[in-house]
């Protein structure tokens, strides 16, 4: 980014050379609130990305099909929770970036008042970062977040499904097992 400013008179030059040296830093938490918005698009992508990849895994998973059996179901499992352990690790990023631009910006503003007071100047140029683009960083991102921890919820009862099917499956086993033991041992006695 570049910043040009045109000073109209001289007065304006006088006041800007007051805060100089003050001034980079405003810039630098403006420069970190830009960038943790554009990492959190590129998450939300990502998580994007991962949700289409889980919805895709439970589309192809017929759990009424009867002839599901304990070694596939528990592959299938191992696989949803790596799955979900990189969407939640991608949500948790969304979340960084969001406190992330919350703190540059309380920092934004704050360095902004200590420098109208310095320069005895209103500065509204630099005011109106605040009031527009920060504030639709974090109401955007709040809004990603929203999304997807309903995906989150679908997910989770995905996974707690696929856990009751295969406890239901090694359930029936071992009353198999416990029948099969039972003849046995009566058989022998």
């Amino acid at each position: 980014h570049y910043l040009i400013l045109f000073f109209a008179n001289e007065l304006s030059s006088e006041t800007f050379n007051k805060i100089y040296f003050e001034f980079p830093t405003l810039l630098f938490y403006y420069h970190k609130i830009c960038q943790s918005f554009a990492e959190s698009r590129r998450a939300y992508h990502e998580a994007d990305n991962q949700m289409n990849e889980l919805e895709k895994n439970f589309s192809n998973l017929d759990l009424e099909q009867n002839k599901l059996d304990l070694d596939f179901l528990n592959v299938k499992l191992k696989e949803l929770l790596k799955l979900a352990l990189n969407y939640s690790k991608t949500l948790r990023y969304l979340e960084f970036y969001q406190n992330t631009i919350a703190i540059n910006n309380h920092n934004y503003e704050r360095k902004l008042k200590y420098l109208k007071e310095i320069s005895k100047d209103d500065l509204n140029f630099f005011e109106d970062y605040i009031s527009q683009e920060f504030s639709n960083f974090q109401q955007q991102i709040n809004a990603d977040l929203n999304y997807f921890k309903q995906g989150t919820i679908t997910l989770n009862q995905g996974i707690a499904s696929i856990r009751g099917l295969i406890e239901i499956d090694q359930a029936k086993r071992d009353r198999r097992m416990q029948a099969t033991i039972l003849a046995v041992g009566g058989g022998i006695s």
